[in-house]
């Protein structure tokens, strides 16, 4: 039996991902996005976040994905929705 820790199911790390780009507010990293879905691999998290932004990108139509150079990425709202999307923040956009 080994001591070493499973990582997550496929579902479970794209959950996590999908839940820090979600409530991060600032661009993520490749390191970031592995620890936050339980990897060592930076391309498996990469791709966990290519995945993320081809499906809300495709479905969503006010809340984008967006890839930065370095990888980074980071979940936002689309620039012709902040001012409706103004008078409801909680916090500043």
């Amino acid at each position: 039996m080994s001591d070493a820790v499973a990582e997550p199911l496929p579902k479970e790390m794209l959950a996590r991902v999908e839940a820090a780009l979600y409530s991060s507010g600032r661009p993520l990293d490749a390191g970031q996005l592995a620890r936050v879905a339980g990897t060592t691999s930076e391309r498996k998290a990469v791709a966990i976040a290519r995945e993320i932004a081809k499906s809300v990108n495709g479905s969503l139509q006010a809340v984008e994905v967006v890839e930065y150079s370095g990888p980074r990425f980071a979940m936002q709202l689309k620039a012709d929705y902040t001012t409706v999307a103004r008078r409801f923040a909680t916090r500043p956009l």
